[in-house]
């Protein structure tokens, strides 16, 4: 009986000892997991706290330092640990998070997101962006999760919580920035669109105003050619009356010669022939000067090339008495070796030539005393590039005054008055720029006014 008693007292003892084992075994484990921290040893008169401080203790201290948050999970979300920088997200102590399950702090719109990154951190890893809210506080956070898996249960999820409202309101400022310019392009867009409606209907009216405009001046040229051809026939009718007074004269005196002559019986046939003879010399020359005045006064119809001087001297052959009955003389004179031959339109260049004698002449015998010779110099020359041949007219009658002088070559500006249709100067800057491709200008010089005329050697414009 003793030895059996003293089995059972064995087998006893023997459990006692596995169990003491097992439970410094398990102390051991958590010792070298780290879950216990420190341990509490009883004494007889005193209680004494041992902290521990493991191999994971620098971390701790690293993950309290850090600006984002960092926790630990259970596998089912509850808060474990959490550091202050994730405590001072939500704007509370840590201590009343530890516990709370991590769902209840995400926003509800992101709980499915939430939910979906969960799943991937338990099987591993998994990023987001949710929203954090705690009673009104509303913050964006990035998270990542993963899983830290143990020989033994349970298992941990770690996460790292990122603050980022700064890049959100930064991201909303920039979205806010650009659907501004969106409005602001969509804005000027409208306004292009409208200045192009606006200004295609402006050429529109623009082009329609020009051919209306172009049209409308191209009949005010003809009326005033037409007009300047009127006062171009007047004047070549009292130049042809001018040169035909002598011949008709004549004419009328053997006409009453050869009456008289009846009457007292003294007409034979040597003074008939002679008579006779004389008057047609007289029709002659009135039928000459009819042929020279109409090929002087009717257009170019080409182009040719002649000589300006030639052109002016054979002008002048016809109308130089007149000049001088007007006490107005006229001489020519051309520089050495010039070149004076011009591609254009000779009748229309005499007819400017007598337009502007003919002003200069009104001129002078309107301003200069009775007794005063009137004088006009018509000087023919090259530019120094010698491609251009130049006609100098200056005359001594008294100058333009100068507020006609800027006027002086458009339509009815005349300063005759009454007796001149402004129609001369303004046909012949036609027929010079337009026709021939040169220029003529006006200035005022000492005693009088000079015309330039420009004309080029060689590059005259065919109309």
């Amino acid at each position: 009986m003793a030895e059996q008693r003293s089995d059972v007292a064995l087998i006893k003892q023997i459990e006692e000892l596995q169990k003491r084992l097992d439970q410094a075994t398990d102390i051991l484990n958590a010792l070298r997991s780290g879950v216990v921290d420190a341990i509490v040893v009883s004494k007889e008169d005193d209680t004494e706290i041992y902290q521990i401080e493991h191999a994971d203790y620098i971390y701790q201290v690293l993950v309290e330092s850090m600006n984002e948050g960092a926790l630990t999970l259970t596998k089912e979300g509850v808060i474990l640990y959490c550091n202050k920088a994730f405590a001072d997200m939500l704007l509370i102590n840590y201590r009343h998070l530890i516990g709370v399950k991590l769902v209840s702090l995400i926003s509800e719109e992101y709980i499915g997101k939430f939910e979906s990154l969960w799943q991937y951190a338990l099987s591993g890893s998994g990023t987001a962006e949710l929203q954090l809210q705690y009673y009104g506080l509303t913050i964006p956070v990035y998270m990542s999760c993963n899983t830290h898996s143990t020989k033994r249960e349970p298992s941990y999820v770690f996460a790292i919580v990122s603050n980022i409202s700064e890049r959100k309101r930064a991201e909303e400022a920039l979205q806010k920035a650009h659907y501004e310019l969106e409005r602001r392009v969509m804005e000027r867009t409208a306004e292009l669109a409208t200045v192009n409606t606006a200004i295609k209907e402006l050429n529109q009216t623009l082009e329609q105003r020009v051919v209306e405009e172009t049209n409308r001046r191209i009949l005010h040229e003809q009326m005033f050619v037409q007009q300047s051809k009127m006062a171009a026939m007047g004047e070549m009718i009292r130049l042809i009356s001018h040169q035909w007074r002598q011949p008709l004269n004549v004419i009328s005196m053997l006409a009453q010669d050869i009456k008289e002559s009846y009457a007292f019986g003294n007409l034979d046939e040597t003074l008939v022939n002679d008579n006779v003879n004389t008057i047609m010399q007289q029709v002659n020359f009135m039928s000459k000067t009819i042929d020279d005045f109409t090929k002087l006064f009717e257009p170019s119809k080409e182009k040719v090339r002649f000589d300006v001087k030639s052109a002016i001297e054979g002008m002048l052959s016809m109308f130089g008495q007149m000049f001088k009955k007007s006490n107005v003389d006229i001489s020519i004179g051309t520089d050495q070796d010039s070149i004076l031959c011009v591609d254009g339109y000779p009748n229309e260049f005499t007819h400017v030539i007598l337009n502007i004698l003919n002003n200069d002449k009104d001129a002078i015998t309107s301003k200069i005393e009775a007794d005063l010779q009137g004088l006009i110099d018509l000087h023919i020359s090259n530019n120094e590039e010698r491609d251009k041949v130049i006609v100098l007219i200056k005359d001594n009658g008294g100058g333009i005054s100068e507020n006609i002088i800027k006027e002086i070559f458009k339509p009815y500006c005349s300063t005759k008055r009454e007796k001149g249709t402004g129609l001369g100067l303004y046909m012949s800057k036609i027929i010079i720029e337009n026709h021939m491709g040169g220029s003529l200008t006006v200035r005022n010089v000492d005693g009088g006014a000079e015309f330039t005329i420009s004309l080029d050697v060689s590059k005259s414009e065919i109309i």
